[in-house]
């Protein structure tokens, strides 16, 4: 009766395809026999798997033509996509095979069921889906949402590298940006949250970094290149500041998931490149005010005593002007970058970069062939090296 129940349930026409459970229970006589029982076990549980869900795929296929044609956000359709795989996983390893595997008997038919499906409201059912398995059915849907949810990633961030958005007055991450930062902390969070199906961890683990790469090039480079132009009408020391501002947004919202790592330590790098570069234009900035810009230049040169301006006089009055400058360095340019920690990372960085061009400039002045007398040292040169790094550094 049981046997029965089955074939009529599952096997309308093919009721052969049944073992018998006293073969199927059997002991294999030898290796080949033991093979082909195991290849008849999966073939089995295949075709009992499709018969159940074989009356959902026309009807799936229809119904995910229509939101492909009028498709949501793409947050959604990254997490529709995930579902396919998820399911498509999870079947294949019922059936016996592994996630990995693609089988491609019957995937022609699905995909132009599928394609008709995206083409017209009504789909035509003449179509020979008996022999696509649910599986290539999952793989189709799933591939097809991956595209689409690229897609309209792309479509976003162009819209956005064309009309850069523009920079707030405090140079903080402008709204459009942020909004987008946010969507890609969304799909950072599904994304780690994700099941898997694989039974080693650690081969999961591995394929995690190189699985979400694609999403993040996506998004990363975009971004990029879009605060970079939309800082294009700043000064250099303010460009670096916005920009800055800008990836460290991105960075923060990647650095709690471990398969993000590498790109974190990119970002970190570019952050250091431009924190190196809004040092170097203050530092210059602090030079020119106290009119020492110049001769931090002309130093390099031979006979720079001689020259204009590097007189006794004129060097004495350029560093009475420092002296007092340095007692209140104040910088308020970096009040403006976001991070406290990169606030006070740019204050102290400048500082030692004056610290050192001071040095340099005492050490090359001191020299016995540097063209002025003793009496002209002393009143040129008040404060010593380390008096004056000390100075700076507690302004």
């Amino acid at each position: 009766f049981e046997k029965d129940l089955v074939v009529s349930l599952f096997f309308e026409e093919h009721p052969e395809t049944i073992q018998n459970p006293r073969e199927q229970n059997s002991v294999p006589r030898n290796a080949e026999e033991s093979t082909t029982s195991e290849t008849s076990a999966k073939e089995l549980t295949a075709n009992i798997l499709n018969n159940i869900v074989g009356s959902m795929r026309e009807p799936l296929l229809v119904q995910v033509g229509q939101v492909v044609k009028n498709p949501p956000a793409f947050v959604v359709i990254y997490k529709i996509s995930n579902i396919f795989k998820f399911y498509r996983d999870i079947l294949a390893g019922v059936i016996g095979i592994s996630p990995n595997a693609e089988s491609l008997e019957g995937k022609d038919e699905a995909q132009s069921t599928f394609q008709n499906a995206k083409e017209s409201e009504t789909v035509d059912a003449s179509g020979d889906l008996e022999n696509t398995s649910i599986i290539n059915t999952l793989d189709i849907l799933q591939k097809e949402f991956t595209e689409l949810f690229f897609k309209l990633v792309q479509e976003h961030t162009q819209k956005l590298m064309i009309n850069p958005p523009a920079y707030p007055h405090d140079l903080s991450v402008s709204i459009e940006v942020a909004e987008l930062i946010r969507r890609l902390s969304e799909l950072l969070s599904m994304y780690n949250e994700s099941f898997s199906v694989d039974e080693d961890p650690e081969t999961y683990q591995k394929q995690k970094e190189s699985g979400f790469t694609p999403v993040l090039n996506a998004f990363v480079d975009p971004l990029l290149k879009t605060f970079k132009a939309s800082a294009s009408g700043l000064d250099k020391t303010d460009a670096g500041i916005y920009i800055i501002n800008n990836i460290f947004a991105i960075e923060e919202s990647m650095k709690q998931y471990d398969f993000t790592s590498a790109f974190v330590e990119r970002l970190t790098l570019e952050i250091g490149d431009w924190m190196d570069h809004i040092v170097s234009e203050q530092t210059t900035e602090i030079w020119k005010r106290c009119g020492m810009q110049d001769k931090i230049e002309i130093i390099e040169t031979p006979n720079f005593s001689s020259k204009p301006g590097m007189d006794a006089e004129s060097l004495q009055g350029a560093f009475t002007k420092f002296y007092q400058a340095m007692f209140s360095m104040v910088m308020p340019e970096f009040d403006r970058l976001n991070n406290p920690r990169l606030r006070t990372s740019a204050r102290n960085s400048t500082a030692r970069s004056v610290a050192l061009g001071y040095e340099k400039l005492y050490n090359t002045l001191s020299d016995p062939q540097s063209g002025y007398t003793p009496e002209e040292l002393d009143r040129i040169l008040v404060h010593a090296p380390e008096q004056v790094s000390k100075y700076v550094l507690d302004a």
